[in-house]
This record gives C-alpha cells, sequence and structure tokens, in this order.
C-alpha cells in the first residue's frame, strides 16, 4: 500500500521544483528582438492571469478532485498538441514535463492543480511567440502580438467550455444520484417493513413465487403471537409495538444471514429457510429461548407466547401456488393455537 500522504508532499516538492526551473528556462530564453516588457506583459501575463481566474473560478464552483485532476490533464494534452502541431526545437523538451505535471496531479489537492494549470497555460503562451516559431513564420507580416491575443482567446474559450461542461456535469451528476437516491428510498419502503425494519408482505410473496416459478425447495415458519390484543388492551398500542420490535430482534438473533424474516402483517411473522433440515431445529431453538427475554414497558414486564406453522415445499413438481401455501402453513399455526397455543405444529 502507498503511503498517500508521503506521495502527496513529495508532489508538492517536485511540483515547486518544477514551476522554479520553468520560470528560469522560460525568462531566460526569452526573445531579445521582441523585448522583455512586451513579451511579459501582452503575450504571456495578462492571458494567462485570465487563464488562471478561470481556473481559480473553476475550483471554487466545482470542488472534485478527479475532476480537477481532469482538468489539468486536458490542458497537458493541449500543450502537448500545440507543441507537436508546431514542432519548436526548445517546446519539444517539455512534452514529457506537461504530461507529468497534468498526471502528478491526480487525486491532489487543489493548490497542485492550480499550480498546475498555471504552469502549463503560461508555457504554452511562451511557446507560441517565441523567435524563429513556424507559427509567425506562417503569417503575413509581423503582427505576432495579434495573433499571440487571438491564441489565446482560443485557449481561453476552450477553458470556459471545459468548465462549463464539467460544471453542467456536475450538476446533471448530482440531479440524477438525487433521483436515484430517491427511487432508492422508493423501492426500500416498498419492501421494508416501517415499524420492525425487516422485509414486508410484499418482499415475502415475491420471494415464495419466484421459488414457486424456479422449482426451488424450500421451508416456511410461520409465527404468530398468542394473546397479542390482550398486550394492546392492556398496556397500549405503543406497548404492542415495542413488543413486536423486540420479538423481531430476538428471532433475527436466531437466524442465519441467508433465512429470510418478513412480517406479514399485525403479529404475523414468516421466515423463509432454503435449508430443509433446520428448520425444525431453528423453530425449536426460538420457541425454547423466548422463555430467557421480555418487553419492559413502563415498569411492566412482558412476556412473549406465540405459535408457529411449519410447511416443507420439497417436491418441486408439486402442482402448487403461493395461496394454497399460505393457507397451509397458516392451517398449521392455527392448529397449535386451538390446542392451547405456544407450541409448534407441522402442515400435515
Amino acid at each position: 500500500m502507498y503511503d498517500l500522504e508521503f506521495v502527496h508532499e513529495r508532489n508538492k516538492i517536485l511540483i515547486k521544483l518544477y514551476f522554479a526551473l520553468v520560470l528560469i528556462g522560460l525568462f531566460v530564453a526569452v526573445p531579445n528582438s521582441y523585448g522583455s516588457s512586451c513579451f511579459v506583459e501582452v503575450v504571456v501575463t495578462m492571458p494567462t492571469a485570465a487563464g488562471v481566474a478561470l481556473i481559480i473560478t473553476y475550483f471554487i464552483k466545482i470542488k472534485k478532485y478527479i475532476v480537477a485532476s481532469m482538468y489539468a490533464m486536458i490542458l497537458s494534452i493541449g500543450a502537448i498538441c500545440f507543441i507537436l502541431t508546431y514542432a519548436h526545437p526548445i517546446a519539444l523538451n517539455y512534452i514529457s514535463f506537461f504530461m507529468l505535471l497534468g498526471m502528478s496531479t491526480y487525486y491532489h489537492n487543489y493548490r497542485t492543480v492550480i499550480l498546475s494549470s498555471i504552469i502549463i497555460l503560461f508555457s504554452t503562451n511562451y511557446f507560441m511567440v517565441m523567435d524563429g516559431s513556424v507559427v509567425f513564420q506562417r503569417l503575413p507580416g509581423d503582427n505576432f502580438i495579434n495573433m499571440a491575443v487571438a491564441a489565446n482567446i482560443v485557449v481561453i474559450m476552450v477553458c470556459m467550455m471545459v468548465i462549463g461542461q464539467i460544471y453542467i456535469g456536475k450538476k446533471m451528476l448530482k440531479q440524477i444520484t438525487s433521483t436515484y437516491e430517491k427511487l432508492e428510498k422508493t423501492q426500500k419502503e416498498l419492501i421494508i417493513d416501517e415499524l420492525t425494519g425487516i422485509y414486508n408482505y410484499r418482499y415475502f410473496e415475491y420471494i415464495v413465487q419466484e421459488k414457486i416459478k424456479n422449482k426451488d425447495k424450500f421451508e416456511l415458519i410461520m409465527i404468530d403471537m398468542d394473546k397479542f390484543k390482550n398486550v394492546n388492551d392492556t398496556f397500549g398500542h405503543l406497548a404492542g409495538n415495542k413488543v413486536l420490535q423486540d420479538l423481531t430482534n430476538f428471532i433475527k438473533s436466531k437466524l442465519d444471514d441467508k433465512d429470510i424474516f418478513c412480517r406479514f402483517g399485525g403479529d404475523e411473522f414468516f421466515i423463509i429457510l432454503n435449508n430443509l433440515e433446520t428448520a425444525e431445529e431453528t423453530a425449536e431453538n426460538i420457541m425454547k429461548d423466548k422463555k430467557k427475554i421480555c418487553t419492559l414497558y413502563e415498569g411492566n414486564k412482558i412476556n412473549y407466547e406465540f405459535s408457529v406453522g411449519l410447511y416443507k415445499h420439497e417436491n418441486e413438481n408439486e402442482d402448487i401456488d403461493y395461496k394454497e401455501i399460505i393457507e397451509k402453513v397458516d392451517k398449521a399455526m392455527y392448529e397449535a393455537k386451538q390446542t392451547g397455543g405456544n407450541k409448534i405444529m407441522r402442515c400435515g
């Protein structure tokens, strides 16, 4: 694993070193025939400052490391394309530098990216007006300043287009992300029970029907609380809700990750198990350990009693639908209730 902090510090030093070397190289190579004052103020400093202003505006509006790095890389590629097009001998020496400069900003801080962009803009502007450049040899007359200004207008327009596209892209991405999050939330609300946080009857019905369609083997455990109405009547519905939540957490602690636990409605719960061998053991563990826990509500101790029905779907060729399966396991559960409750009954 790389030490990113070390890489960042190293890159900061390299960027500063590059910056110093480029500035020294550029000013040493300034053509005497144009005069340094004219060259620096008109051809390099002003357009570079305009480009830098756009960069800074961009960073204030869009603060994303990866997008920022892409922007610096785009600038470096533009500089390389310009240099390759006109093939100035001195400019060619900076090709690898521009590429490294743009790439070095990846996953780096904004200050480094801004500095890199300044170097690239500054250097490109300089190479546009170097003495003997093929660019200006192609122009009629000697009006190189007009050409430099025009070229820089193009550079700045390209910068604005890139910034605008990225800004619009960010806005669109934000809208898409927001829409996706809302859709995800809506989908979650459709299949998650609000009170207990487990799956609801919609998801239960979908899973069972899928298993029937795919001819999968599975086992159902249906749990229905005994005398739950008495809890609501005696302690109130808030107490009843607390009991359901505590019972949900208790049952979840007894299940494997692959088991699907759903609240069907009211005080009815279903567990879908793929392992046919563990259904009875799971039901017995739930029934046995429920004696160890209870719900405490406003100083009252509420114990759990419930009846359990079991149904095994092991004949994948059996012609049966979802409704018939629910009727069978429901019948087994009610047989447990009618024979005293607080017990397990398997569908015959």
